[in-house]
This record gives C-alpha cells, sequence and structure tokens, in this order.
C-alpha cells in the first residue's frame, strides 16, 4: 500500500470552490479500484493551504484515479490552485499504535 501525500495552495478566497471539487473528486475515488481512504487537511496557519492524504493500492492505481478522474482537467477550467501540487509517494512501513490505557 501507498500513501500520496499532495500539499496545494488555493486562492484563500476560493477555498469553499476547492473544498467542493475535492469532496467529488474523493465520492468518485471511493469506487475506484485499488482505493483505501482519502483525507484533506486544511492549515489553520496558512489559509489555501491544504494537505491531501490518500491510501492506495499502488502508485499504478492512484496515477489512474488522477487520470481518470478530472481532477487536473477540472483545474485547468476554474484554475483555483495558485501553483502546481506537490505529490510525494510514501510506502507505508508501520501501522500506528494507540495506548487506550486501562
Amino acid at each position: 500500500m501507498i500513501t500520496t501525500l499532495t500539499s496545494v495552495r488555493v486562492a484563500p478566497e476560493r477555498t469553499a470552490e476547492f473544498e467542493t471539487v475535492w469532496n467529488s473528486a474523493h465520492e468518485y475515488a471511493r469506487r475506484q479500484a485499488g482505493y483505501h481512504d482519502m483525507r484533506l487537511l486544511r492549515d489553520v496557519a496558512q489559509p489555501g493551504h491544504y494537505i491531501a492524504l490518500n491510501e492506495w493500492d499502488s502508485p499504478d492505481d492512484f496515477d489512474r484515479f488522477a487520470r481518470t478522474s478530472g481532477m487536473n482537467w477540472l483545474e485547468r477550467g476554474l484554475q483555483l490552485w495558485q501553483t502546481l501540487p506537490a505529490v510525494d509517494f510514501e510506502e507505508v512501513q508501520t501501522g500506528a499504535v494507540t495506548d487506550k490505557g486501562g
């Protein structure tokens, strides 16, 4: 399994529009082969900065989603991003360990 970490900068006055687009892409992703999870984190210190975490079986599954979701095509039309997103692929090495006490 891989996790992608994508840093996105959006014009601060267009964050609601971006979140709507992201939610649509998330709904599409949930129906794709290799999908595990997607989360969008909003930076509380920097308006318009987001981190998207995506978990997929493989980089190929994520790439297929990125090509077929229309997200890049939609962005060209809406011009929401201030800069092109940076995408990093990370391989999960260990799971989180939680201590629930008692």
